[in-house]
């Protein structure tokens, strides 16, 4: 565990977009037979870094080799991004809809978060 303020901020110098993360939570009365559910904000604008990484996997699909991209965010470890979560990420100016897709690794400054593009319907 590193516990050096200076690398600390000079990690979080690289953090130039911004994010906002959401869940869904129940609301409605205590004894009523219908609940419903209500998207909260944890936190918003907060820094962070948006990291591709892309992956190519070596089977033959028709001839060509499948790819897929692996997304991580980087951000503060004091923050709770639950598994599921809403991300809002503007990464070069370009606002994506991410979905928090596994547990997040913390470390003493930053935590990783795996995330993958939400699929809304059409």
């Amino acid at each position: 565990m590193i516990k050096n303020p200076t690398y600390g901020a000079a990690l979080k110098s690289l953090w130039h977009d911004r994010c906002t993360v959401s869940t869904m939570q129940n609301s409605g009365k205590v004894n009523s037979a219908f609940t419903q559910q209500t998207e909260t904000v944890l936190f918003a604008n907060e820094p962070c870094r948006l990291s591709h990484k892309t992956v190519t996997i070596a089977t033959d699909v028709a001839n060509a080799a499948r790819t897929f991209q692996q997304t991580v965010l980087f951000l503060d470890s004091w923050l709770s991004v639950p598994p599921g979560s809403k991300i809002v990420v503007t990464h070069e100016g370009v606002t994506r809809t991410y979905e928090s897709s596994g547990v997040s690794a913390v470390f003493s400054y930053h935590q990783e978060v795996p995330i993958t593009l939400r699929r809304d319907w059409a």
